[in-house]
């Protein structure tokens, strides 16, 4: 983790994982920051206005923590394995589309790990639930602290 940055309410800093940069920005006192893709410039542009700063963060936070969401997925995804190993499966596509049976069967052999992923994004919205929930972010407070008017 490279050094967090301050700029009109809210803390921010970059993160180099797997070769890709990714930007994180939090309001300050907040615990649970939220990526954004994009580079410095754009991030620095966004925080220029509090604002819009600040509705992009409960937007994005309202995306991490929506457990429901989560749980969608992870049937869509139980189901969705299911159809590919039912023993009536048929791709089709064999006159037409020959290439289609062979990404058909592709798709089934990768399912289990669609099913891995959707799991792991339930436990991790479950734990930025508990988190939000255990010390919930004062807008009102950071409101009058940050986006007051000067004078």
């Amino acid at each position: 983790m490279s050094k967090k940055y301050i700029k009109n309410g809210f803390t921010f800093y970059s993160d180099n994982t797997v070769g890709r940069w990714y930007w994180f920005f939090c309001p300050i006192d907040e615990t649970i920051e939220v990526r954004y893709k994009g580079n410095r410039g754009e991030l620095l542009f966004l925080l220029d206005s509090p604002e819009e700063a600040l509705t992009y963060y409960l937007k994005k936070l309202d995306a991490m923590v929506d457990v429901a969401k989560a749980e969608e997925l992870l049937l869509q995804a139980e189901q969705y394995h299911q159809s590919m190993h039912d023993p009536s499966f048929d791709p089709g596509g064999s006159t037409n589309n020959p290439g289609a049976v062979a990404r058909a069967h592709q798709e089934a052999g990768q399912s289990h790990t669609s099913i891995a992923r959707a799991r792991r994004s339930l436990l991790v919205a479950k734990s930025f639930k508990a988190r939000a929930e255990a010390a919930p972010f004062d807008i009102n407070r950071w409101k009058t602290l940050y986006l007051a008017a000067p004078g």
